[in-house]
């Protein structure tokens, strides 16, 4: 199973899925192929049960009020507000970046809904600030054969 977690992981990164999916997919994949028996719901038991400290099942609630904020245009209004101040400044986007994670992140209270929040508006921004960059990600390098 290790040999087929090495070989189907790198494959799906190449191919472009997201990291948490290559994660979840590639294990629920293994488990399913190599231990056919196994019943998925003692693994969602587990997984759940396993989640004793209380506050790692306040995460996902954080993120979604992240996801809210963003949705309500008050992460970019922070940001805007933040660029009119220090944006004109040598490196005025990044330390835009770093302010604003600042600020949302002592009203928020959490790193995990900072990330969300101000990460979402700020990578187009950062990637149309790169000359010839596309804002989609490049496709994975073609190895010589």
């Amino acid at each position: 199973m290790g040999t087929f977690l090495a070989i189907l992981m790198p494959l799906m990164l190449f191919m472009g899925y997201p990291f948490m999916v290559i994660l979840i997919g590639a294990v629920l994949l293994g488990t399913m192929l190599f231990i056919p028996g196994f019943d998925l719901t003692t693994l969602v038991q587990q997984t759940l049960t396993g989640m004793k400290p209380f506050s790692l099942v306040c995460i996902p609630m954080f993120i979604l009020a992240a996801n809210l904020i963003t949705a309500g245009e008050a992460a970019r209004r922070l940001i805007r507000v933040i660029k009119a101040y220090i944006g004109h400044i040598t490196g005025g986007l990044p330390v835009t970046l770093n302010a604003g994670c600042t600020l949302f992140g002592a009203v928020s209270g959490s790193t995990q809904a900072t990330l969300a929040a101000i990460g979402a508006p700020m990578r187009p921004m950062l990637l149309e600030a790169i000359p010839g960059q596309s804002p989609r990600p490049s496709p994975p390098p073609t190895w010589p054969s």
